[in-house]
């Protein structure tokens, strides 16, 4: 019985819920089928008459009615709407029909009592276990109310009887139809609980979709599961296998306003949320409701773990139980989602299972919007090279052929008109100065694909070609040999160079500027220096500041934001001004 109660509440939770269509499709199943119970049973009882004699035309009229009661109920159940007051009238009239006909034809031995049987399964298929244990006790109890009367009533009662009533053959009817409305019930539950669960995995597998971005649809995995076992909240622990760097994704923000974030832990932290020897699913709580530590863990297949609580396995911050599962996404991607604080039931075995399959059917759609992302990103990569490559070989090298042509004609018309040598020289440096943004512009949408292997290498090569195409002193200055920053670091920190140095070239009017790479403490610290005209305000301002002020190159800003580094600008109005990056050597990040 505490199984059976289990089931129900867990359907509950699973909030399955059935959609006005669906229940009148309900109704008007069931209407069809009372039709055809009764039917059936006028022509049963017209091969064979049924006992006592005397009252087989009354039994034959009450049947004639309940025939009519259901040829009614599926006529107007097309066109109109049942609500629940008319469905519970219908469910009561399935009860006293049958017990109105078993009075008239010979009580508990009657045939008619095989009609109980269909009042169970309209409530199994209308709603669920209890409903139907309802309904079975509710018929037993009017007919043993009958069977009472018909032997100890009065006269009137005592003449329905065609003989003595059978004691033994009553209890085991009663205990047959208690019986039948446990295991229709059970069958039903069983039933409703599984497509509730398809239900809930559908509408999760609906808000996974590659427009959303990963962060989102991970974020509706995460809040989903907290949500399915009533947690505090949820975590993932990912492991990227090829380079063996492990994120711990978590969810801020309550359930309208959540947003994924992740951080990379050190291999310190990963046993606290991975340990070692850990079953594919386990439950573990020092919950008191558990009289001390309880764990309970299944197998990939489902089957139960025998051994004991893994070494050193704890509850990470400060709560007192946690549901945790393993997932593999593909080739390139494992770990564990984690869940704290969750309310299971006592079938603790059957809601690991269950949220195994969770993992199972959601881990290739977030898979696939990982991959699809990329490939998007690859095929925006691609198409920008091409467009790089279109405009070096046609735009800019035009725009190069008619600088030099007018520079031709500005030497040649130096001794005949000097005003019209000033205006060709104005047009050789506007034509300089649009092939400039153009080359920035082509090196801005070059896919930058590099490792911290190539990393120095590149700034050093990007600052020498931006002094020799703008003619500003630039220098790049660094005592290191090598650097261990992410792939992603290392593009957006080159990123964050170009742009800091476009605007030099654009804003600033310096004659002179310095990139300067670092290792401080446990920091990276990428440095630009110039001579312009620095910012609009005086003193060093941080990320925070320049938000609240305004102020500062608003996508050097959100690139620094999305490897989790530090930004500080120190400005000096007239005399140049400095952009410092401090990021650190475990980074944070958000991922769109």
């Amino acid at each position: 019985m505490l199984a059976l109660s289990f089931r129900h509440r867990f359907l509950r939770r699973l909030s399955p819920g059935f959609s006005a269509e669906e229940e009148q499709r309900v109704e008007r199943a069931l209407a069809t089928a009372r039709v055809i119970v009764a039917l059936t049973s006028l022509v049963a009882v017209h091969v064979d008459p049924t006992d006592p004699e005397k009252y087989r035309q009354t039994a034959y009229v009450v049947l004639l009615c309940y025939t009519a009661w259901s040829a009614a109920i599926s006529a107007a159940l097309r066109w109109r709407r049942a609500n629940r007051h008319f469905v519970h009238l219908i469910h009561i009239g399935d009860v006293i029909w049958p017990s109105l006909l078993c009075l008239y034809t010979d009580g508990a031995d009657s045939p008619f009592f095989t009609l109980y049987l269909f009042s169970l399964l309209s409530a199994a298929f209308r709603w669920g276990l209890w409903e139907t244990a309802a309904t079975s006790i509710a018929s037993v109890g009017i007919l043993g109310f009958e069977s009472v009367m018909l032997v100890k009533g009065p006269a009137a009662w005592r003449d329905l009887e065609a003989g003595d009533l059978e004691v033994n053959k009553f209890i085991i009817r009663c205990v047959y139809l208690l019986l039948a409305g446990l295991m229709i019930g059970y069958l039903a539950e069983s039933e409703k609980e599984l497509r509730a669960e398809n239900g809930l995995i559908t509408r999760m597998l609906s808000r996974i979709r590659v427009d959303f971005g990963l962060a989102n649809s991970l974020t509706t995995v995460m809040t989903g599961f907290s949500d399915v076992f009533r947690g505090d909240r949820a975590l993932m622990l990912a492991r990227d296998v090829n380079s063996g760097r492990i994120f711990l994704w978590q969810t801020h923000g309550d359930a309208t306003e959540a947003r994924a974030f992740v951080r990379e832990v050190s291999l310190n932290e990963v046993g606290i949320y991975d340990p070692t020897a850990a079953a594919d699913a386990f439950f573990y709580t020092t919950n008191p409701r558990f009289s001390g530590a309880h764990y309970s863990a299944i197998e990939r297949d489902g089957t139960r773990v025998k051994h004991e609580t893994p070494q050193g396995l704890t509850i990470p911050d400060g709560a007192q139980s946690l549901l945790s599962l393993s997932f593999n996404f593909g080739q390139e991607w494992a770990g564990r989602m984690i869940v704290l604080d969750p309310q299971l039931g006592r079938d603790v075995e059957q809601e690991l299972r269950f949220a195994q399959n969770i993992v199972r059917q959601v881990g290739p759609a977030l898979y696939s919007v990982y991959l699809l992302r990329r490939l998007r990103t690859r095929a925006g990569a691609i198409e920008r090279a091409r467009v790089a490559r279109e405009l070096h070989d046609g735009a800019i090298q035009s725009l190069i052929a008619v600088e030099m042509q007018v520079d031709v004609i500005r030497r040649q018309s130096v001794g005949e008109s000097a005003r019209l040598a000033a205006e060709l020289a104005r047009v050789q440096h506007l034509l300089q100065q649009e092939v400039i943004n153009l080359r920035e512009l082509m090196q801005q949408m070059k896919p930058v694909d590099m490792g911290p292997q190539q990393f120095l290498d590149y700034l050093a090569d990007y600052v020498d070609r931006f002094r020799r195409d703008t003619g500003i002193y630039v220098r790049f200055v660094t005592d290191l040999q090598e650097v261990t920053l992410t792939p992603k670091v290392c593009r957006e920190l080159t990123r964050v160079v170009q742009e800091g140095l476009i605007n030099v070239r654009k804003h600033s009017g310096a004659r002179n500027a310095m990139v300067r790479f670092a290792q401080e403490n446990n920091h990276w610290l990428l440095m630009i220096d110039d001579d312009g005209r620095g910012f609009d305000f005086t003193g060093r301002r941080n990320l925070i500041e320049l938000d609240t002020i305004r102020r500062g190159p608003a996508i050097i800003k959100e690139r620094v934001r999305s490897i989790g580094g530090e930004l500080v600008i120190q400005s000096t109005p007239g005399e140049g001004s400095r952009l410092e990056i401090m990021v650190p050597k475990k980074g944070h990040a958000s991922h769109g």
